[in-house]
């Protein structure tokens, strides 16, 4: 079997190819990216792989180029996205023209080719919008109501898929705010941010009050749920990938519970921003998820850091 991976070099993208290139019954994984995350997977990642990696450098709107990588594959997971947090609101056009209209281009480059039996597409909670203390739930329909144009324009895609012809299986994993360590690192995401500036310079930022959730997602049980999905082994349909939700305040905790020195500065404390809340899906596998409480999570994380030191 032949995997495709629109943004395979990126943040999720490079810790799922570390995990489906030691596998046995793949045959070739196709990392489709323009490298905008940079090179870290092919720096990092496993040194023998057991299947090949092949790196195909194109855009995702490069039509061409996007269906030549498509012809013989049997599998897409399509990760590529332009991403900044999961409620950003800068940039619109760009969110629109790759998060929407580029999922698009993949649909119609996956009929046109031909011969593609799956799709498994990494979209995110941030569809739901502010769930107002309310769980938001896709096996219960909760309708999506966006506020960012990064929402928008995941939900738009999801929509857009939905149009692919039904021979095509369609599996929709909604994402939670993703953090823990990967080959090609984000660091402007929340845990991970704050993180990063608890270890280095002992201050975090919070926005607000702090008290809004967030739904939290560990990058391996991204990795683990979506090779799940990509070998069949999930269903077919929309479902919601989340570890937990947590309050900003409660990450600042457990930061603190190895980082006792912490400091903590509140700012544009006037903004009411959005709370979200998004429960666990029942068809998921409990072995997908990480169960560890986040400050264990997090403290593992940070020794692996190459710099800085917690304070005395």
């Amino acid at each position: 079997m032949r995997v495709l991976l629109t943004g395979g070099a990126g943040y999720v993208g490079s810790a799922l190819v570390c995990r489906l290139c030691q596998r046995t019954d793949l045959s070739e994984i196709v990392v489709y990216d323009n490298l905008g995350r940079g090179r870290g997977l092919f720096l990092q990642g496993p040194a023998r792989p057991v299947t090949p990696v092949r790196l195909v450098q194109a855009d995702l709107l490069d039509t061409r180029s996007l269906m030549a990588a498509l012809r013989g594959i049997d599998v897409v997971v399509h990760l590529a996205a332009r991403v900044t947090t999961p409620y950003a609101h800068d940039a619109l056009h760009g969110f629109d023209q790759v998060n929407r209209w580029g999922t698009g281009e993949l649909g119609l480059a996956v009929e046109r080719v031909g011969g593609v039996r799956r799709v498994v597409y990494a979209s995110s909670t941030a569809v739901y919008g502010d769930t107002q203390g309310g769980p938001a739930s896709a096996s219960r329909g909760t309708r999506p109501a966006p506020v960012s144009a990064y929402g928008h324009a995941k939900l738009e895609g999801e929509r857009l898929l939905g149009e692919l012809d039904p021979a095509v299986a369609l599996t929709v994993l909604r994402l939670g705010n993703v953090h823990g360590l990967a080959p090609a690192m984000r660091f402007d995401s929340l845990v991970n941010r704050m993180l990063f500036d608890a270890w280095t310079a002992g201050r975090v930022q919070v926005e607000g009050s702090g008290d809004e959730h967030r739904p939290l997602l560990h990058v391996e049980s991204a990795a683990r749920a979506l090779e799940a999905a990509a070998l069949g082994e999930l269903p077919t349909g929309t479902l919601d990938l989340v570890d937990a939700n947590a309050r900003t305040l409660d990450v600042v905790r457990a930061l603190r519970a190895f980082l006792p020195q912490t400091e903590v500065l509140f700012i544009s404390q006037h903004l009411t921003l959005p709370d979200a809340v998004v429960d666990r899906d029942p068809a998921l596998p409990a072995a997908l998820h990480d169960d560890r409480p986040l400050a264990a999570q997090l403290d593992e994380e940070a020794r692996r850091f190459a710099f800085g030191a917690p304070r005395a």
